[in-house]
């Protein structure tokens, strides 16, 4: 079977689009899962193989994004590279077997976060049971 060279050529365009759309790859994206001890201080890092074109990145984690603050800090170096920091983890904050998201238009990489250690800060209002007596008059 003989195939036109016109419709060579048009196959040949749409593989070349279909290559080249807005989706952007990441270089260097999250690992699947990072093991963390209480306290230490956690890093996530994206690198991406090329700019975004919609300028949007953000960092989520378990679908609710992060804003910087006393406890994390969010870095973008350059225009591929961005860095999230939690200095200090622990095992009862929100950060504690949770799913960190980086996202930037269509593209997204995913991280599982484990924290492990003896939680001495933990709320302990949570593991108490109280009883009471009811008295009907």
């Amino acid at each position: 079977m003989k195939v036109h060279p016109i419709n060579a050529t048009l196959r040949l365009l749409s593989i070349v689009a279909a290559s080249s759309s807005s989706a952007v790859i990441f270089s260097k994206p999250l690992p699947e899962e990072k093991r963390f001890d209480e306290f230490d201080e956690a890093v996530f890092q994206v690198e991406l193989l090329r700019e975004s074109e919609t300028n949007v990145a953000a960092w989520y984690i378990n679908g609710e994004r992060i804003h910087e603050g006393d406890d994390t800090i969010i870095e973008c170096i350059g225009k591929r590279l961005h860095r999230l920091t939690v200095p200090c983890l622990g095992v009862a904050d929100s950060f504690h077997n949770a799913e960190i998201a980086f996202r930037t238009g269509e593209s997204e990489t995913r991280c599982r976060v484990l924290v492990t250690g003896s939680c001495v800060y933990e709320n302990c209002m949570s593991h108490r049971m109280f009883l009471c007596e009811v008295r009907r008059r």
